[in-house]
């Protein structure tokens, strides 16, 4: 048996294939994939989850990671899939994606809450039919007049790779944390008050993705 408020499955939203393969889009692949490297667990494709699926264990909790591979605006169909065949509720997500409104690196962990825009949350919250899942989001900023759709299907450039390569680590570092089961409240206060504490550009308000997005 296992403790329902534990978090078991992990979400990270990309789009798949090469084309996509380190664009600013696939903020939420990438730090599952970090958390996987770390661990030593191996990612295979599964046609039940209409994506890639690792399984590993951390203080002896076994926790599924998930990369749909749908596109973006598909992620639902693979997360319910994932949760019906595992018999996983909601509140057992995590949910991991990029943000274009936080500063590029940061990361901000929410219970629940809207879309902001984001397609991948949309066909989510479609197919769950509620937003009560823990989502891990990854700052991946914007530049005022920047074409938004242009941007988050864009490369990193080597500068913001240094940086989202230690904002990864600590993501991985976080995702631990959760999974070990460490209270969720002193979690998200010490993450989101060093947030805070970051000038963010309030102007950046521009937030629907078209297409694969």
């Amino acid at each position: 048996m296992h403790t329902p408020s534990r978090i078991r499955l992990l979400l990270g939203l990309g789009n798949p294939g090469e084309k996509y393969a380190q664009t600013r889009h696939n903020a939420g692949y990438l730090a599952l994939q970090r958390l996987a490297e770390v661990h030593g667990w191996t990612f295979k494709q599964d046609k039940r989850f209409l994506g890639q699926v690792a399984k590993g264990q951390i203080d002896g909790v076994t926790i599924y990671l998930v990369l749909p591979e749908t596109y973006m605006n598909e992620s639902g169909r693979s997360l319910r899939k994932a949760l019906d065949f595992f018999k996983l509720s909601v509140e057992e997500v995590l949910v991991v994606l990029d943000d274009i409104h936080l500063p590029f690196g940061t990361l901000r962990l929410r219970k629940q809450g809207g879309t902001g825009g984001h397609n991948g949350l949309k066909s989510i919250q479609a197919h769950l039919g509620s937003d009560a899942y823990l989502r891990l989001r990854v700052g991946i900023g914007q530049q005022k007049g920047d074409d938004l759709t242009k941007h988050v299907l864009g490369r990193f450039s080597r500068e913001e790779s240094e940086e989202l390569g230690l904002s990864l680590d600590r993501a991985a570092k976080l995702i631990e944390r959760i999974v070990q089961g460490e209270p969720l409240s002193q979690v998200m206060n010490e993450v989101n008050r060093k947030m805070s504490q970051e000038k963010i550009d309030n102007k950046n308000s521009s937030s629907d993705v078209l297409g694969d997005c």
